[in-house]
């Protein structure tokens, strides 16, 4: 799940609330953080022209947003019971699933996961929101999970450079990149014809090609004849 405009979409006031909340933090701190998100106006003058007083936000890209993102975001994970991970704007809930029950216990967690969203004034994207049931079995059960509209189920999805299928063999994250380094060897061969030192190409091998290769390899675990493919690229060059 997607956060859609997080950097716009904190809500000053239910953050100065979490601020508060975070006891490793200083009553100092506290003050002085709450001191600039809350009640600071600001207007723009030019030419003794004066804009509309407007109520102040924390920019994108001060380096205090960070600190307010994550003290704001880190609170969701109370309302979910299950395996989680949080990176920057992005959720991922997991749960291995047996039966019918287990399947509306990971609905209440996405119910969870709205209500605070809604209650914290931050939206989902739902429309890069997305489920995908991992089986080796032919025959798939399929529940349609909402977080509000249906969500969209999938049979692979990239996340973080990586294609995830719905029964993990990555064959088609391996043809990927693959393709991905044969454009790129194309490139290098047409514009390094007059190149004559050796260390050159190479620097140009590792930096373009092997780097795309070998790219997170512990996630999809190529095995022989994935390594064969990869390293022929070696000769190719």
């Amino acid at each position: 799940m997607l956060f859609r405009r997080y950097f716009e979409g904190i809500c000053h006031y239910r953050s100065s609330v979490f601020i508060e909340q975070a006891k490793f933090l200083s009553d100092g701190f506290i003050e002085l953080f709450n001191s600039y998100i809350i009640n600071r106006k600001f207007s723009v003058e030019y030419n003794n022209f004066r804009s509309e007083i407007s109520n102040f936000r924390c920019a994108t890209g001060f380096h205090s947003w960070s600190t307010l993102f994550a003290l704001y975001i880190n609170h969701i994970l109370a309302n979910i019971r299950y395996n989680v991970v949080l990176f920057a704007d992005n959720l991922k809930i997991y749960k291995s699933i047996a039966d019918e029950n287990e399947r509306l216990d990971l609905q209440s967690d996405l119910l969870n996961v709205l209500l605070w969203c809604q209650t914290n004034k931050l939206h989902l994207n739902t429309q890069k929101s997305w489920i995908v049931s991992i089986t080796r079995h032919n025959f798939k059960t399929e529940f349609q999970y909402k977080i509000g509209p249906d969500i969209l189920h999938l049979n692979m999805v990239k996340d973080l450079g990586v294609s995830f299928d719905d029964k993990l063999n990555f064959n088609q994250h391996i043809l990927n990149i693959c393709n991905s380094a044969i454009r790129t060897l194309g490139f290098i061969v047409r514009n390094s014809r007059d190149f004559y030192d050796i260390r050159t190409i190479k620097v140009l091998f590792f930096t373009l090609i092997r780097s795309k290769l070998e790219y997170v390899s512990s996630i999809w675990s190529p095995y022989y004849t994935h390594l064969k493919v990869c390293n022929g690229f070696k000769e190719g060059l």
